[in-house]
């Protein structure tokens, strides 16, 4: 009887603590998955925060350089431009003279001006505007270039030396120079960042063309100081924070990792993941700092940037 009341009560006992701990278990489990969709939440909300502020920013400049650039193809006359053997069609070659080359220099420094003047205004009225400019293509002229206005100081934007597009050098973070990074996107859009005058800067381009053919490329930059200041502050919890990369996964901000440089904090997996993918939706993406277990999620501005916290 001792027996049976002793097998018993071990089997009660036994019971009721493996009815705790499934309990507990369960708890468990439905407290983590409550407080990893609180934290998905969050994140995105902070990310939705800062994306709609730099969103903002971007589209206030891309509008400024696309009301000029409207100017300008709608201002160049392209009769005259295949007067001056500047303008082919089909596989024709044209020699161009010494009297045309020399005509069309004079008429694309007129036709420059004209359109300097409309995009001083412009720049005038755009934030955190730091140059604008209109690079003309040496292909359609050595003789004329363009023109570039740099902010300096409190002075405002003063005229400086055009620089030769033909013999930029290549830029680490582009794998190009950003004229031929410029051209080579055949549309407008952004890009950096890059140094520029020993400025990290971001700049919106939009090539030019007239009749198929690429005249210039008129761009606005903004020096990357400007976005770091958009997110800097933005604090994730205690120890989070909103990061900002390129398309290509190049640093534009990060409190640990200097500007233009590539981003191994992540690996190679993650950060393969997070260029890929448009945004880390509902989850959130795990990785290892240090001895530090992080969740990070991320979305993608308009202009192909990274936003990550």
């Amino acid at each position: 009887m001792r027996s049976i009341r002793t097998t018993i009560t071990a089997i009660t006992i036994v019971a009721i603590l493996t009815s705790f701990l499934s309990v507990f278990a369960a708890s468990q489990s439905i407290m983590r998955s409550e407080t990893d969709r609180n934290s998905v939440s969050m994140m995105n909300l902070i990310d939705q925060d800062a994306q709609k502020s730099l969103e903002k920013y971007f589209e206030s400049i891309q509008q400024s350089v696309e009301v000029a650039a409207n100017i300008a193809i709608e201002d160049i006359d392209s009769v005259f431009l295949a007067e001056c053997g500047v303008l082919t069609t089909g596989t024709e070659t044209v020699s161009q003279t010494e009297e045309q080359a020399a005509a069309l220099a004079g008429y694309l420094a007129q036709y420059c001006g004209r359109i300097q003047q409309y995009f001083a205004g412009v720049a005038d009225y755009t934030q955190g505007v730091t140059s604008y400019f209109y690079c003309i293509d040496p292909q359609i002229s050595d003789l004329e270039q363009g023109f570039l206005y740099q902010k300096v100081g409190k002075t405002g934007f003063i005229r400086q030396s055009t620089p030769d597009v033909a013999h930029l050098e290549q830029e680490e973070t582009l794998g190009a120079s950003w004229y031929e990074a410029a051209v080579g996107m055949g549309c407008p859009g952004w890009v950096g960042p890059y140094t520029d005058a020993e400025r990290w800067v971001c700049t919106y381009f939009v090539p030019i063309y007239k009749s198929g053919m690429l005249i210039g490329v008129m761009g606005m930059d903004i020096p990357c100081d400007t976005l770091v200041e958009q997110v800097d502050t933005i604090q994730v919890y205690d120890t989070g924070y909103v990061s900002l990369l390129d398309g290509k996964g190049h640093v534009i901000y990060h409190p640990d990792c200097p500007i233009g440089s590539n981003l191994k904090e992540f690996g190679s997996s993650l950060l393969t993941e997070i260029l890929l993918r448009d945004s880390s939706g509902e989850e959130l993406l795990c990785y290892t700092s240090g001895t530090q277990e992080r969740q990070i999620s991320f979305s993608t501005l308009s202009n192909g940037m990274k936003l990550v916290s």
